[in-house]
């Protein structure tokens, strides 16, 4: 099980300032400001394990390709973008817990195929 931790909303290019909650986590982290690629360096040196953007529009359903910037980083985690209305769901469910991060549990063997029914939620708040 991993869990989702949430910087403080990096905007910018500025360092992930909890990097003691992140490290062995998965950072999430608002679009915008800067590349994915340095928000994703800047998570990878927080020591997450994988980094997730999400769009600052909370409606939004639009899909995002996360591409090479003009640097030459390399990223060694894991990498996604989430649409912002998915996004939200997460973010109103913490907030009503009043949670700083969330468990989430991905049902998949190491080829990354389901184990497990496709009615399984794979998100709770402990």
């Amino acid at each position: 099980m991993s869990s989702f931790h949430f910087p403080h909303r990096v905007l910018d290019h500025s360092l992930i300032l909890n990097f003691n909650k992140v490290q062995n986590g998965i950072a999430f982290v608002i679009r915008g400001g800067c590349s994915f690629v340095t928000k994703a360096s800047f998570a990878q040196a927080a020591g997450a394990v994988a980094f997730i953007s999400y769009d600052y529009q909370n409606n939004s359903a639009r899909v995002l390709n996360m591409v090479p910037d003009e640097t030459s980083t390399q990223i060694g985690i894991p990498c996604a973008f989430m649409q912002g209305n998915h996004a939200q769901n997460l973010l109103e469910l913490m907030d009503s817990d009043g949670s700083t991060y969330l468990d989430v549990n991905f049902p998949v063997d190491r080829n990354g195929e389901l184990i497990l029914p496709d009615t399984f939620s794979p998100m709770r708040l402990d």
